[in-house]
């Protein structure tokens, strides 16, 4: 390091030093360095973008040392499916079944499910796509196109729709680029009053993100829903989070419900939540008229299943 800093060398010095770095501790030692030999205000600006600048260059290191570690674990089969994923997701093979939902109180349809099935000789199932998407950092490709699939097909095909809703999967952690966002805005705000923005309860995402999105949403006059809520880690609190109109009960809790008083009681209390929340309750994965008739006599509003409708494509 220059110890005079009335030329621009120092900058060179800098860019290179950083260029080297592979640590959040060798970061933090090199910006120490150079903000204790350079104090002018012009030299301390220089440094504090240099320093946003080392520390995006240590993340993606990091992040690409990861990735790497991650896809030299996976078989030859393994990577003949990722490149497939990508191949998938680059030429857009993605298509779509709408599987009804059902209101209990008068047994009409009340809404539709879009469930993206990709489009390969291989037959990958939607988990396995968005598995490998996730290791190669793509899962805002299939979030993208996602929306902007389902919403063209709600523009062509409005009428077929009959005004119902339509539930759109969403990966709310899945950050879209800006013209990928006004884009998707653009279609969304044009059906906002058919389009229900579906996302897990594990989401990855943090509470002011999540803040974020209800907000952006409600602005649009668009509904949330939460799936698989009841699997894994699931409570009040974390539902206290969302706060959606629509709380999709997980088939694993409606799985033969009809035989287990444990699961009844839990799917009970779950279903008077939402009812004293104003929060419709959906019990989805119904495959069997035992499970129909126990979900209906416990409260449930909604319906989804193989029992009551397959999906079909549009």
């Amino acid at each position: 390091m220059k110890e005079n800093n009335n030329g621009c060398s120092w900058i060179h010095d800098l860019l290179s030093d950083i260029m080297t770095l592979s640590s959040e501790k060798e970061r933090a030692e090199l910006m120490g360095k150079y903000r204790l030999a350079y104090t002018d205000e012009a030299d301390r600006l220089i440094i504090q973008d240099a320093d946003i600048i080392s520390e995006m260059l240590v993340r993606m290191k990091n992040y690409n040392s990861i990735i790497n570690h991650k896809l030299s674990s996976l078989t030859e089969e393994e990577r003949a499916e990722l490149r497939e994923t990508e191949r998938i997701i680059d030429d857009n093979l993605f298509d779509y079944y709408f599987q009804p939902i059902v209101n209990t109180r008068d047994g009409g349809i009340y809404s539709y499910e879009a469930l993206m099935r990709p489009r390969s000789a291989m037959k990958l199932s939607p988990l396995r796509v968005l598995k490998y998407a996730g290791l190669v950092d793509r899962l805002s490709d299939i979030e993208r196109e996602t929306f902007l699939n389902v919403l063209s097909i709600i523009d062509l095909r409005k009428n077929d729709f009959m005004g119902k809703f339509v539930f759109i999967n969403s990966i709310p952690e899945a950050k879209l680029s800006t013209e990928d966002f006004r884009r998707v805005t653009k279609m969304l705000l044009k059906h906002s009053d058919m389009a229900v923005v579906e996302m897990t309860e594990q989401s990855e995402v943090d509470d002011d993100s999540l803040r974020k999105l209800k907000e952006r949403y409600q602005n649009m006059g668009i509904r949330m829903a939460i799936d698989d809520y009841g699997s894994g880690y699931s409570n009040v609190g974390n539902l206290l989070r969302y706060m959606p109109n629509y709380v999709k009960i997980d088939r694993s809790l409606l799985s033969d419900i009809q035989d287990s008083p444990k699961k009844r009681h839990f799917v009970r209390e779950i279903i008077q939540f939402c009812h004293d929340n104003d929060i419709l309750a959906l019990a989805e994965g119904v495959e069997t008229a035992e499970e129909l008739h126990t979900v209906i006599m416990l409260g449930a509003d909604l319906v989804q299943g193989f029992f009551i409708a397959r999906p079909a494509r549009r």
